[in-house]
């Protein structure tokens, strides 16, 4: 930016609404930051011998649901989503995954503590699997401005769902294109008796949804990671791309047959 245009622009943003402005940035990207890293290491402790994926959850979402007035049909109308999923899998096995939600301050305990408290609102929009069962984490990192200890408070949600049992045992084909599916807003609670509760506003990945959704954790990780590389066709399989890339695409899970498949011929992860 020229100095003139840093000039003109000055009086347009105060000096102490900047600098609100900078340190709510800073603390909310800090704290996605020390969450993702803290999310992937919890998850690798707990699930040794699994790959860890980080998966932004708004993305994965719109494979299937309206989210925004840009998108073509009925909308979820709710604003309250988990920033990520974090997807626990192994070749051969349904895999976990696990909404979670991220957020971070330059205030105290009790700051953290109302920020764990919206962020399970966020957590709680997208159920997989039975009705509130879906595990989930929760993250405030607490960043002082006098000097103090960083904190990143963490609460976990437990829950038996989250497992994406593809149907009839059937693995998605991770070589397909991306399907767009509609699948209708509202998280579904359990019948009583023979009536039908209304749905709750959120997003419900029911079992008839497992292995499209699957496809479509692998297919935004696939897309995040090519935006950083150079291969001039990244739907192509990982079989099709240049034989100097093929073994880091193998590594990074790249394409429909990624990793998994890396894992499956190389268990060692050579």
């Amino acid at each position: 930016m020229s100095r003139a245009a840093a000039h003109w622009r000055a009086p347009l943003l105060p000096s102490v609404r900047s600098d609100r402005h900078y340190k709510s940035l800073q603390s909310g990207e800090l704290g996605i930051g020390f969450a993702l890293t803290l999310a992937e290491h919890l998850l690798r402790s707990r699930f040794p011998d699994h790959t860890v994926t980080i998966v932004p959850a708004d993305t994965a979402l719109r494979a299937g649901w309206p989210l925004t007035s840009r998108d073509k049909g009925e909308k979820v109308k709710y604003r309250y989503l988990p920033q990520y999923f974090a997807e626990v899998w192994r070749p051969g096995e349904p895999s976990l995954t696990i909404p979670f939600a991220c957020k971070g301050n330059h205030g105290d305990t009790a700051t953290s503590a109302e920020q764990l408290a919206s962020a399970s609102a966020h957590a709680e929009a997208v159920h997989i699997g039975p009705w509130n069962e879906t595990p989930s984490l929760l993250f405030s990192t607490q960043l002082p401005t006098d000097g103090g200890t960083m904190t990143v408070h963490a609460l976990q949600a437990p829950g038996s769902g989250g497992r994406l049992f593809p149907a009839e045992v059937r693995e998605p084909n991770l070589n397909d294109p991306p399907c767009q599916a509609n699948v209708m807003p509202g998280i579904h609670p359990p019948a009583e008796g023979l009536v039908a509760p209304e749905p709750v506003r959120g997003c419900h990945v029911q079992a008839k949804d497992y292995a499209w959704f699957q496809a479509s954790l692998a297919h935004t990780t696939a897309a995040g990671l090519m935006a950083f590389t150079s291969v001039d066709n990244p739907g192509a399989p990982i079989d099709h791309v240049g034989e100097h890339r093929a073994v880091e695409l193998r590594s990074l899970r790249i394409t429909a047959g990624g990793l998994r498949r890396a894992r499956e011929e190389d268990p060692a992860g050579r």
